[in-house]
């Protein structure tokens, strides 16, 4: 970090542009430094925050906090934190934030801070995410500007964790089989290392969002904290779980103060009826770079850049490969649609893998074989040598789709359907559980049953404009309502409410409070759901 000094305005320019800018452990202390020493100079009577390269700050350093595990991460969200809601808006100096290139994630938390926010015609601003975390990045700077401190920890477990839970998750959502005690040795174990590093490093919190069965036993592995809640998360579809894998997992429960479904029919019978139940459907983020207006040219010019012929009708699938999602029945509605449609391209886009998704290769391999050297079916697997962002990759064909398919067999929620039908594009999706939430058939999309029928819809779609404008319109109206950041923000308020004191609810919010937050209890609205 550089700090000059020019009359009365203080420069700080984050310099590390080999990096981005992106907050490591170094930058994070000196840009502490900087700050304190700006505040201190009565001299300075202005701070203007730059970045040096072509991004003001491309946000946290991930590889650096690979390296250091729940430390790394909670330290690398904690100085942002720290930079962009706390030391930046309680400055009592003006502060500017130039920024040219990208203010992303963490990058972001300071441009949002600042009292001014100058912006170069290069420059684009997003909370953006990896495919790491816990709770969505988007919703923890949201929750500090409204002036509740929320912090967010990702674990790193080994490389053999992950093939357990991927089991664990195809069981529960129904699959066959059984869970071996090795890998029940391996899934405890880890999670148990996860709970010493938590209490090692003294982290607490007025209440806890652990997320999805990889996280279930965690709670049962730590003490009890009077006034410290936790509430398991779970987005997966539990409608019909395996029952040798349910009666091993659901009683992990009891160690929670309340349950978090998507859905109400993901509530399993038996629970303990004793257990406070909340329904908190996903939303998206309308700022990320995945789901802001893409200009039509620009993403035509994007999926041309992959191998599509932007004059040719193009139908996609964006999600990761995986058997539930089910991209054989993809490839067979497309080759049925293309008996009509002449020239019809099918792209099925998986680079949004998830680190915790060992079998995508896998299924890769067959849904390759299933296409079967069709020139007109595309397959994205490895982001290397993209010359786009993934999130910039996902919106352009999302965007330049005639029609956006999402034919899952089981789906927790299904974000790719709410991120399309905000773009009001028409989406046909499977007519299961979280798809089957967000369309109304017939009215913001299509639901589908088989192949057949697929191909069906698509053909309907792609051969008349005024029922794709109809049906997306509706869709993206449906989104705006129901699956934008603002209402997840809300109920996941109303759900720890129940759960927190009087008492230390008060003093929570005089101890977290932001000039731009909410000046009190009374103003936070978590009383009654709208």
């Amino acid at each position: 970090v550089r700090y000059e000094v020019e009359g009365h305005v203080a420069v700080i320019t984050m310099s590390r542009p080999e990096r981005l800018n992106a907050f490591g452990q170094v930058m994070g202390d000196e840009l502490g430094g900087a700050w304190m020493e700006a505040m201190d100079d009565e001299q300075v009577r202005t701070i203007v925050l730059t970045g040096e390269g072509r991004v003001f700050s491309a946000g946290r350093d991930i590889k650096e906090q690979a390296e250091h595990g729940i430390r790394g991460n909670r330290l690398a969200d904690s100085r942002a934190k720290v930079l962009g809601f706390q030391l930046v808006p309680d400055t009592a100096k003006p502060v500017i934030a130039a920024v040219r290139g990208g203010a992303w994630g963490a990058g972001l938390y300071m441009v949002c801070g600042s009292d001014i926010s100058v912006l170069a015609d290069d420059a684009t601003i997003a909370f953006s995410s990896v495919p790491t975390g816990v709770l969505g990045s988007a919703l923890v700077p949201m929750m500090n500007a409204l002036g509740v401190a929320t912090d967010r920890v990702v674990i790193s477990p080994p490389a053999e964790f992950f093939l357990v839970t991927k089991r664990i998750h195809n069981l529960l959502q129904g699959a066959e089989g059984t869970l071996s005690p090795g890998e029940l040795e391996v899934y405890f174990r880890s999670i148990q290392a996860v709970a010493d590093d938590i209490q090692r490093l003294s982290l607490d919190a007025d209440v806890w969002f652990l997320h999805d069965p990889q996280l279930l036993p965690l709670a049962g592995m730590l003490p009890r904290a009077d006034g410290q809640p936790r509430l398991w998360v779970c987005h997966i579809d539990l409608t019909e779980p395996n029952t040798s894998a349910a009666e091993v997992l659901f009683p992990l429960t009891r160690h929670y103060d309340g349950l978090v479904f998507s859905l109400d029919s993901y509530v399993p019978p038996g629970l303990d009826g004793n257990l406070p139940v909340s329904i908190v459907p996903p939303a998206i983020d309308p700022l990320t770079e995945k789901n802001v207006p893409l200009p039509e040219q620009q993403a035509r010019e994007v999926v041309a850049s992959m191998g599509i012929d932007p004059g040719r009708p193009l139908v996609a699938q964006v999600s990761r490969f995986d058997f539930w999602k089910d991209p054989w029945g993809v490839i067979d509605a497309y080759r049925i649609a293309r008996r009509e449609i002449p020239g019809l391209q099918l792209a099925l886009l998986g680079l949004s893998q998830a680190t915790d998704d060992p079998e995508a290769l896998e299924v890769l391999d067959s849904v390759t074989g299933h296409a079967a050297q069709d020139p007109d079916i595309h397959l994205y697997f490895y982001p290397e040598g993209l010359r786009h962002s993934i999130d910039l990759v996902v919106n352009a064909f999302q965007s330049a789709s005639a029609v956006v398919m999402q034919k899952s067999t089981r789906e927790g929620f299904g974000l790719t359907v709410a991120e399309t039908m905000w773009k009001a594009q028409p989406m046909v999706g499977g007519n299961v559980g979280g798809i089957r939430l967000q369309i109304e058939d017939g009215v913001s999309g299509f639901l589908v049953n088989s192949p057949e029928e697929c191909a069906r819809r698509i053909v309907q779609l792609v051969q008349s404009q005024p029922l794709r404008e109809r049906i997306g319109q509706a869709a993206r109206e449906s989104v705006r309502q129901n699956y934008l950041m603002p209402r997840l923000a809300l109920e996941y308020l109303q759900a720890a409410r129940p759960h927190i004191s009087e008492e230390r609810l008060t003093a929570a919010m005089n101890r977290n409070v932001r000039p731009h937050g909410f000046a009190g209890l009374e103003e936070l609205p978590v009383a009654n759901p709208v």
